[in-house]
């Protein structure tokens, strides 16, 4: 990546970022437009947790490519996390083909990222259920958060 990506990015600076040299054009790209457009709707802010990383995570993690974000999108006048529902909710209006749900974070939050899809595989979704097991059922995430479906 080329730290040129920055003279286009209007909501983040290097300083925002550990390894700003080493993320994805594009997933940055992505992220920025997200807070850009629901900015409009709500003003929201994002508490970055994790970009691109050496270690630390699941053996083929997006961030050890610098396509993925763990997040926290913050009501910017509060300064809080926005309900985590919410947070899926602005997240799957966009095409992050990675969505990891995380209530239990000390400020619930989420992993986005931008890994490859083909016609035979989708988008991919989890979260972090009560016990701590990663869990693809969002139906169940859902109900375990009061969600009627």
């Amino acid at each position: 990546m080329s730290l040129k990506i920055f003279d286009k990015i209007k909501h983040f600076k290097l300083e925002d970022f550990d390894h700003p040299d080493m993320l994805d054009d594009i997933t940055l790209q992505m992220l920025d437009d997200m807070v850009e457009q629901e900015g409009w709707v709500k003003k929201i802010s994002i508490k970055m947790h994790a970009d691109f990383a050496y270690s630390g995570h699941s053996d083929k993690s997006m961030h050890y490519m610098g396509k993925a974000f763990d997040v926290s999108i913050l009501d910017t006048e509060s300064g809080k996390p926005l309900p985590i529902i919410e947070q899926f909710l602005i997240a799957i209006r966009y095409f992050w083909t990675g969505i990891g749900i995380y209530p239990r974070w000390n400020s619930p939050g989420l992993h986005l990222d931008t890994r490859p899809i083909t016609r035979f595989t989708r988008r991919t979704f989890w979260y972090l259920d009560r016990d701590g097991n990663y869990n693809k059922s969002i139906k169940q995430f859902l109900s375990e958060e009061g969600v009627k479906i």
